[in-house]
C-alpha cells in the first residue's frame, strides 16, 4: 500500500483544482501521473510545474473507486497561447479522449491521514480519441497552464457536436473553447480537475509550483487574461524555479483533496486549498504586482512510501 503523509496549516477560501477564472471548474481534484509505475505511480502536485520533455508521453489518469462503474471523456486545454500575455490562439487543444473507463486490475491504494484508505483506478484510454494527446511546447518563457478535466460521458458512444467537428483527428486545435463545447455536447460541469505548468524554460517533474515567497503574484493587466501568475524573478529565470517553493500563492502540495477530504470523490467546496486575498497593487510595465494581505503559513511536506 502506498501512503502519503502531508502537514499542511492553512487558512482561507477554498480554491478549485483548475486555475483561478478559468471556467469550466470544479473543486475537486484528479490525479495524474506522468512518472512512475501502474502500481506506484507518482502523482504530480495541483499546479506542478515541468520541463517541457518530462509531459511528452500520454500520462495516466485515476479516479476513485466511488466512479468506477462510469465511463468518461478527458479534455486538455492550455489556455495561455503563444504566451500568458497575448493568448489570441487559445484555446489549445492537447487531448480529447472519450471512452475512458476504469481498469479492473488497475488499483492503486492511497492511506489518508486519519488512517482510512482510498482506492483508485486507472482509466483505459485505448478507445480511438478525437484528438490524440500533444504534449506541451510552449514557445514562451512564461509557463503556459495546461489544464486537465474530467467529465461524466452519458452515452457509450460520444458524439462531437457540430460546431466542433473542425477539432476531429487534431487536425485544428487552435481556438477551442471548452466551457462552449462541454455546453454544445450536454457534459456539465467536470467531475474533476487538474493542471500543470511548463515554458519554453521550465524544469521540474511537477513536485513543485511556481512562485516565489508564495504570497506575491502578477496579474496580467489585459482584457484577455485569465488567470493570476506567480511573480518572476529579477532575472526573469522561469526556467529555474528556487527549489525552496513547494507551495505557489494559488496551490499547494499534491492530492491535498485526497488527504484531506474524505468526500473528495463528490463535488464538494470542502477543499483544503487556499488562496491567498490580493490587497493593494502597484503597476510595473503594464502588469500589476499584486501584494497579499493574508497572513498565511503554509508548511507542505509530502512523502510516498512503498510497504
Amino acid at each position: 500500500m502506498k501512503y502519503l503523509a502531508v502537514f499542511l496549516a492553512l487558512a482561507g477560501p477554498a480554491l478549485a483544482q483548475t486555475p483561478p477564472n478559468f471556467s469550466p471548474d470544479t473543486p475537486s481534484f484528479l490525479p495524474i501521473a506522468y512518472r512512475g509505475s501502474q502500481s506506484n505511480p507518482s502523482f504530480f502536485t495541483n499546479g506542478g510545474i515541468f520541463a517541457k520533455n518530462a509531459v511528452q508521453n500520454e500520462p495516466n489518469v485515476y479516479i476513485p473507486s466511488s466512479m468506477a462503474n462510469q465511463t468518461f471523456l478527458v479534455l486538455m486545454v492550455d489556455p495561455d497561447a503563444p504566451s500568458p500575455r497575448e493568448n489570441s490562439i487559445s484555446q489549445i487543444l492537447h487531448w480529447l479522449q472519450p471512452g475512458a473507463r476504469a481498469i479492473p486490475n488497475a488499483a492503486v491504494d492511497i492511506r489518508r491521514q486519519d488512517g482510512s484508505t482510498v482506492t483508485l483506478f486507472q482509466l483505459d484510454m485505448t478507445a480511438r480519441a478525437i484528438a490524440p494527446y500533444r504534449g506541451p511546447s510552449p514557445p514562451s518563457q512564461e509557463p503556459h497552464r495546461y489544464i486537465f478535466m474530467l467529465f461524466a460521458q452519458r452515452n457509450g458512444t460520444f458524439a462531437m457536436p457540430e460546431s466542433f467537428q473542425q477539432f476531429e483527428g487534431g487536425r485544428v486545435r487552435q481556438k477551442f473553447d471548452a466551457k462552449a463545447f462541454a455546453q454544445a455536447a450536454g457534459l456539465g460541469s467536470p467531475m474533476l480537475g487538474n493542471f500543470l505548468l511548463v515554458g519554453s524554460r521550465t524544469t521540474g517533474d511537477g513536485s513543485q509550483t511556481a512562485g516565489t515567497n508564495g504570497f506575491d503574484v502578477l496579474e496580467l493587466d489585459t482584457a484577455s487574461s485569465t488567470g493570476m501568475w506567480p511573480n518572476s524573478t529579477a532575472t526573469g529565470a522561469w526556467g529555474s524555479i528556487p527549489s525552496s517553493t513547494s507551495a505557489s500563492s494559488w496551490t499547494t502540495t499534491a492530492a491535498m483533496a485526497l488527504v484531506t477530504d474524505p468526500a473528495f470523490a463528490q463535488r464538494t467546496n470542502a477543499s483544503a486549498v487556499s488562496f491567498p486575498t490580493p490587497s493593494a497593487t502597484k503597476s510595473s510595465g503594464g502588469v500589476r504586482i499584486v501584494g497579499s494581505s493574508l497572513s498565511l503559513i503554509v508548511a507542505a511536506f509530502a512523502a510516498w512510501f512503498i510497504l
